[in-house]
């Protein structure tokens, strides 16, 4: 499979004499999938990037946008069908744009994220056959622990709008069901949509995180402005009868208005209890990310007198699993809330040889103090680590690397494969199931 990606010239480029435009009805054979989760077609006009179209279909496709390298269109008819295509199983899915991928049936998703990032491999990185491993894969639907849900009033008809943003804009497509999240927090939506319709003040509300530990779930409302305590009140009744924990975030703090007696946020991975906070980062697919940390466990083989630096810690999510094992491990997190929580993490499950620091992993002089380690542990938000990987190909280090962003990934590993380091494992996590966004792990040796 070719990859194509609708962000970057294709190789006739500019020597394309283009005839089509906008308004033009098309019969295109699909032969891919891009790294946007649109199908790709190519006729004598050039490429062209078909919404929804899936690879082995013909179809006949409107073109919406013509720009300088290619082509963007809809689908107006499908003439004959992929094998591969199924019925999407959310009722909201031709409109909201939380999902990309519902009618491309699910076992057959992770082949094309992973040659997507294998075409990058040997293109950026000159590695013509990764060493994957088998993916790391969880439920299709109904594993999602966390999402961010928009909150709009509609002043002239009265309407609470609960949903995501639709697929070409900015608008909210409302929702009563998300297949996707675990059942705790979709069987929240109904009764959300509901009690917040009697809310006074409800155009201050802008948007609800929903979050589900192991024990207890949240609701964080977004407010602009104060609630009277009126509607307060009437949140705080909502969310007794739900049995989960209210807050209500505002510009500078957090206000928790309900939490249920004897409930705390936590979960568990790799036998290690981790408690955080309602405005904590953690992975949303907790299935795969137990398989995820059990895995580089595996891979990295910790032994009792090596040292580990996790950097990106977080909460501890490999920094925990990672103590049981090595003599020592030294945590680095820029947040001050979750090193704190860090810290009581590592006390709450009896570990002694955890050192958390507070850093800022963008900062030359910062990062120069870091200590050397037989293990270098990576998990970087979506901008990745540009800036430390410098000083991470100087180590001799075994280093893994999990990445949610593959453009960063190819960018942070160039550094490490350039100092010749060896790419040993590779794996795509399915966190994402029903999407195009892939995550990827990576073990690098270094030069002997």
């Amino acid at each position: 499979m070719a990859i194509f990606n609708a962000n970057k010239r294709s190789k006739r480029g500019r020597d394309i004499k283009r005839s089509s435009g906008p308004g033009e009805l098309k019969t295109l054979v699909v032969h891919d999938l891009s790294n946007e989760a649109q199908g790709v077609a190519r006729d004598d006009d050039g490429v062209v990037f078909i919404e929804g179209a899936l690879p082995d279909e013909k179809v006949e496709a409107l073109i919406s946008e013509q720009r300088r390298r290619f082509a963007l269109a809809k689908i107006k008819r499908i003439v004959e069908a992929s094998a591969n295509r199924v019925e999407p199983l959310c009722r909201h899915y031709q409109r909201c744009g939380g999902c990309q991928l519902q009618h491309l049936s699910s076992q057959h998703q992770i082949p094309y994220k992973q040659n997507n990032l294998q075409h990058e491999f040997a293109s950026k990185l000159k590695i013509d056959s990764a060493p994957w491993q088998t993916p790391i894969t969880g439920d299709a639907y109904g594993y999602r622990r966390r999402a961010r849900i928009g909150i709009r009033y509609r002043h002239k008809t009265g309407e609470v709008i609960v949903g995501f943003r639709e697929q070409q804009n900015s608008h909210l497509t409302d929702i009563s069901e998300c297949p996707v999240l675990v059942s705790e927090l979709q069987n929240l939506i109904p009764s959300l949509k509901s009690v917040l319709k009697k809310v006074q003040k409800v155009e201050v509300v802008t948007q609800a995180q929903l979050l589900a530990g192991d024990d207890l779930s949240v609701v964080s409302l977004r407010a602009i402005k104060s609630l009277p305590q009126s509607d307060k009140q009437i949140l705080i009744e909502w969310a007794k009868s739900e049995a989960v924990q209210l807050d209500i975030q505002g510009d500078d703090a957090i206000e928790t208005l309900f939490q249920p007696n004897d409930k705390t946020l936590w979960f568990n991975v790799a036998g290690m209890r981790i408690h955080f906070a309602s405005n904590s980062f953690i992975q949303a697919n907790g299935r795969v990310n137990e398989q995820m940390v059990q895995t580089a466990l595996q891979w990295l083989n910790v032994k009792a007198h090596e040292t580990v630096l996790d950097l990106f810690a977080g909460l501890g999510n490999f920094t925990l699993p990672l103590a049981q094992h090595a003599k020592r491990v030294c945590a680095v997190e820029l947040d001050k809330k979750m090193v704190a929580d860090l810290q009581h993490n590592a006390q709450r499950n009896e570990l002694s040889n955890v050192d958390v620091q507070l850093g800022n992993l963008d900062n030359l002089d910062a990062v120069e103090r870091l200590s050397a380690a037989d293990v270098i542990v990576l998990d970087p938000p979506r901008a990745g680590a540009a800036v430390i990987m410098p000083w991470v190909a100087k180590q001799k280090s075994r280093v893994l690397y999990v990445a949610c962003e593959p453009s960063s990934l190819i960018r942070d590993a160039a550094v490490l494969v350039e100092s010749g380091f060896k790419l040993d494992k590779v794996v795509v996590l399915d966190m994402f199931p029903q999407t195009k966004h892939v995550e990827t792990m990576a073990l690098f040796s270094p030069p002997s």
